[in-house]
């Protein structure tokens, strides 16, 4: 509700940006804060024991609310929504198990808008793009599911450590390319 409610303005402050405006700049910093969230929320997240039937109404809702810090590009919806299940007590592997869940519902949403989109457009239009979108889409289901999988069974046995490196390492070198 809240990306459909604020798509034009995501929209604008990002799609009208070159490569040397605030917005430009302001994934470089989301990109490497989650980062360091990555790397350190290990150290600090203790080990939790929660399982997904401890889960209260008010901490599905936090989790939920934490994904919507998402629509900043440059925040990863799943670290965000994975590293705040944590938070709340949840194992690793049961909030990346829940948070993949929660998922579905805004995926399949999002993929429905977006069918509606293309079956909007003009009629010679429409012949021309309906089938690549629909196999976009197949691809990437497929492509999302085996990420999921991968995941989950990465979260057993590692934390997002990792993964936070790359995004740090990653950010500062377009940092690097954006400034020369």
């Amino acid at each position: 509700v809240i990306g459909f409610c604020s798509e034009k303005l995501i929209s604008y402050f990002y799609d009208s940006a070159d490569k040397n405006s605030p917005a430009t700049y302001s994934i470089i910093v989301a990109m490497i804060l989650m980062g360091f969230i990555f790397i350190f929320s290990g150290k600090f997240l203790k080990r939790k024991k929660k399982e997904i039937y401890e889960l209260n109404p008010i901490n599905a809702l936090l989790i939920g609310f934490s994904e919507t810090l998402a629509f900043i590009r440059g925040v990863s919806r799943s670290g965000i929504t994975l590293i705040t299940a944590q938070l709340i007590g949840l194992k690793r592997v049961v909030a990346a198990e829940f948070i993949f869940l929660m998922s579905i519902p805004i995926v399949l949403a999002s993929s429905l808008y977006s069918t509606y989109e293309i079956l909007r457009l003009p009629q010679d239009q429409l012949q021309r793009e309906l089938i690549p979108a629909l196999l976009g889409m197949l691809a990437a289901a497929f492509a999302g599911i085996f990420a999921i999988n991968f995941m989950i069974n990465y979260l057993k046995t590692k934390s997002l450590s990792a993964f936070g490196v790359y995004r740090v390492a990653f950010g500062i070198v377009v940092l690097f390319f954006l400034l020369v």
